[in-house]
């Protein structure tokens, strides 16, 4: 799936369900910057252990905006 977004080094990218990490482990093999957010804690458990375990920091992956209580 990563192949399909086609980004190039250097550019930015927002996953707003980050879910269990997949995609953004994928694409950041395209060396750009990533961020992401999910939801569900335990899947933005799985997706920040994954990061590590690639040794890959996943400082930018945090709980959804919508989890304190806003409404879009």
């Amino acid at each position: 799936m990563g192949n399909i977004i086609q980004a190039q080094k250097g550019e930015s990218f927002f996953d707003p369900a980050c879910g269990s990490g997949e995609f953004i482990s994928e694409i950041i093999k395209n060396q750009v910057a990533i961020s992401g957010s999910e939801y569900d804690v335990d899947r933005l458990k799985i997706s920040k252990m994954k990061m590590l375990v690639n040794d890959l920091s996943p400082s930018n992956i945090s709980p959804s905006y919508f989890t304190e209580g806003h409404n879009l």
